[in-house]
């Protein structure tokens, strides 16, 4: 069930590239000199040795099922890294590059670009402060307003959140939700992945260090109840090697555990 799910998310990072591949530009929207695209959005959340994903090729190509249990952790790290870099390209555009796009100023500070897209009116609206930026993409018709994208950077924290906008006029659940939080030179996340009925099917959190040390747990649905359960646990360092432990979708038996 858990591959079936991922797959959404690969379609709907398809559909952005496709939206967003002629229009993309090094200046941000409209003519405003003060915009910023999201910083945190390009980085890397989850950061890997190298050596992990090495180890894993090699392991599979041996049929070790040690390379099973670190495909977890690099298909799980790139999953997160993936929703939060694909949605850069959403903020690197140009509106006014657009049939009858418009910039208005807020009250609340922000800015709006908006623009007709598909038959879809698309607003970016951009809020920057000396605290705080944070960036909303929206669809609006004469019926309905939907959230499309929503990041939000703190500096020391922040949020993206990525909503199903396959039919803008359906309830806009969400698809995936990212916090993050920076101590130091670590990065602490959480990552929820959501089933189109709303529900959370797979969730994962950890600290990852600019050394690229670090941990992930990864939590998937019980496979009675569908609440989600711990079904993986890593620890590794910055060169590579690391320890385990695996459960059972009951959450409690631990079926495997050791070291790469």
């Amino acid at each position: 069930m858990k591959t079936a799910k991922r797959l959404l998310w690969i379609v709907i990072l398809g559909m952005a590239i496709s939206f967003n591949a002629c229009k993309k530009s090094t200046t941000g929207p409209g003519t405003n000199a003060n915009y910023l695209a999201p910083n945190l959005v390009k980085d890397t959340i989850v950061k890997l040795p190298p050596q992990i994903a090495t180890k894993e090729s090699t392991l599979l190509s041996t049929g070790d099922t040690l390379g099973i249990t670190l495909a977890v952790l690099v298909n799980d790290a790139e999953e997160v890294n993936g929703f939060s870099t694909i949605l850069s390209a959403y903020f690197f555009i140009i509106p006014s590059d657009y049939p009858g796009s418009s910039t208005t100023k807020n009250s609340d500070g922000s800015t709006s670009f908006t623009w007709t897209y598909g038959g879809e009116g698309i607003t970016l609206k951009y809020y920057n402060s000396s605290g705080e930026s944070w960036w909303e993409y929206s669809a609006d018709s004469s019926s309905y307003s939907k959230e499309w994208f929503y990041v939000d950077d703190k500096t020391s924290s922040g949020e993206i959140d990525m909503y199903n906008y396959q039919s803008f006029k359906s309830p806009a659940n969400l698809v995936y939700k990212c916090t993050w939080s920076i101590s130091g030179t670590a990065t602490s996340y959480t990552a929820y992945f959501y089933s189109y009925d709303g529900s959370v099917y797979l969730k994962t959190t950890g600290t990852s260090n600019a050394d690229k040390s670090g941990n992930m747990t990864v939590y998937d649905q019980n496979i009675n109840t569908n609440a989600l359960v711990e079904q993986y646990m890593f620890t590794w360092t910055k060169t590579g090697t690391g320890s385990y432990q695996a459960f059972n979708l009951d959450g409690m038996t631990n079926i495997s555990q050791g070291s790469f």
